[in-house]
């Protein structure tokens, strides 16, 4: 018999792409799997009402379990009370405006069955504005990623993308709630202590950007990176002191590139001279930061 799969979908402020997402799941050809829809905007509100009689035919059908949170927490909080709810061996989240291709779960499930040394599954995703693809991006690297992730030189695309074992997502007590930002790269800093991932080399997710509402202000943004640092101190000094440069570096240059994006100009170059500090800066990150600035649109 296959093992139940539980899909967390949390949702804030985007009724118009939540069916989108849940028809992808129930189009999977895996079964069977179980839909937790995480209603993060606050019962009553506006958005709240409008997302609950879009997903009114679902609800009564019993095709998913609709939970409405009494005021907006966050993404972390609405991903654990998904997951608090479920019932699956293994766990996966999707971002209500993502689509899943039918066969993703049905090929990380079966990557990790036939491989139980690994504990979570990923695939590769394309990125997508305005209908138009922008990037496809084939995996090819799979095991532990614990520097690789504190170092922002390996990513999933989206934390819609690993499929966990469901007692390895529990073991290290999911997402941490403080994190406004960076919840996924935090959770699999934790993850990779003890486990490793499997990577599948073909398309399966898509990642919808022209609709994403939450704009990073550059000095938010400062303050989740110094947190992050901060919280993965100890993780970080592990590694020789060359590596540690690297993530401060590239943490540093990512902050420098979203302060560029919002012409704060002062700011950006004190980023980039402190990250020039640890590591002299790659003419890709150069060149990002350039784009970043003065073409003023996300790069990918």
């Amino acid at each position: 018999m296959s093992k139940l799969v539980s899909v967390i979908i949390p949702t804030y402020s985007r009724p118009d792409f939540i069916s989108r997402a849940i028809e992808s799941v129930l189009n999977q050809t895996y079964k069977p799997i179980e839909i937790i829809v995480v209603d993060d905007n606050g019962r009553g509100t506006n958005n709240q009402i409008l997302t609950e009689q879009v997903l009114t035919n679902f609800i009564r059908s019993n095709q998913i379990k609709y939970i409405v949170h009494e005021k907006n927490k966050n993404g972390s909080a609405a991903r654990n009370t998904g997951a608090a709810s479920s019932h699956g061996e293994y766990i996966t989240f999707l971002d209500d405006d993502d689509v899943l291709l039918p066969q993703k779960i049905e090929k990380q499930v079966n990557a990790i069955e036939q491989n139980p040394t690994y504990a979570a599954a990923y695939t590769g995703f394309k990125i997508i504005r305005n209908s138009k693809t922008l990037k496809e991006v084939i995996p090819t690297r799979k095991g532990c990623m614990h520097y690789e992730m504190l170092a922002l030189t390996w990513g999933i695309g989206t934390g819609s993308n690993p499929l966990y074992k469901k007692n390895a997502f529990d073991a290290i007590g999911g997402f941490d709630e403080s994190f406004t930002r960076h919840q996924d790269l935090e959770l699999l800093v934790r993850f990779f202590r003890n486990n490793s991932i499997i990577n599948i080399p073909e398309v399966l997710i898509e990642r919808n950007i022209d609709s994403r509402i939450n704009s990073v202000n550059y000095e938010k943004f400062a303050t989740v990176k110094n947190k992050f640092l901060s919280t993965f101190e100890k993780d970080i000094q592990k590694y020789p002191i060359k590596m540690q440069n690297i993530i401060y570096r590239n943490h540093y240059a990512d902050v420098a590139c979203h302060a560029m994006q919002a012409k704060a100009y002062r700011v950006a170059f004190r980023y980039y001279a402190k990250a020039n500090s640890y590591k002299t800066l790659s003419l890709r990150i150069i060149a990002k930061a350039i784009l970043y600035g003065f073409m003023g649109r996300e790069v990918e």
